[in-house]
């Protein structure tokens, strides 16, 4: 029954665990979450390619709404590509955002930047996976803001008008 719901869980793991960063706060426990949840999805890509090349495409129907209507997962031999990468990716660089943390000397935000990177991470992954414009729309929208958090997250004072540039030239871009 689990499988059934891969399609979901892939975008759902880093988007439940991305407020659980918060919520925990400390650095060590942020990091272990943001590095399950990495992973995690990872594993789920990694199931849903696996699906993919044995049954053909998977269309998931969120909220059991049909697909004009409700959130379509719409899963394909180039959409399971895409989704591999960047779960992989991100499951790839997550054990070495610690250091860069700790170089930044940013460690007492950790859980911020965590929370940031799973949202992100969520985002790309929708975009890969999902199968009408408007929540295309909607999974951009949450990994560029989670970007410009990311961005802003930097030890520099430049960090916020490196942010503050790249939420304007974003607003231009989607306007």
């Amino acid at each position: 029954m689990l499988l059934a719901h891969l399609p979901a869980l892939v975008i759902v793991i880093p988007l439940i665990c991305a407020p659980l960063c918060v919520l925990l706060r400390g650095k060590d426990w942020a990091f272990i979450v943001a590095l399950l949840a990495t992973w995690a999805s990872f594993a789920c890509s990694v199931l849903l390619t696996i699906q993919v090349m044995k049954v053909g495409t998977i269309s998931y129907a969120m909220g059991g709404w049909a697909p004009p209507y409700g959130i379509e997962i719409r899963l394909d031999a180039l959409n399971v590509f895409i989704l591999l990468i960047v779960s992989g990716i991100g499951s790839v660089v997550a054990p070495y955002a610690r250091n860069s943390l700790l170089l930044e000397h940013i460690e007492e935000r950790a859980y911020m930047f965590y929370c940031a990177y799973l949202l992100c991470l969520c985002g790309l992954m929708g975009v890969a996976v999902t199968g009408d414009a408007f929540n295309l729309f909607v999974f951009l929208e949450i990994s560029s803001l989670s970007s410009y958090v990311l961005i802003a997250l930097g030890s520099d004072r430049r960090a916020l008008t490196a942010a503050y540039q790249y939420l304007v030239m974003g607003t231009i871009g989607a306007t």
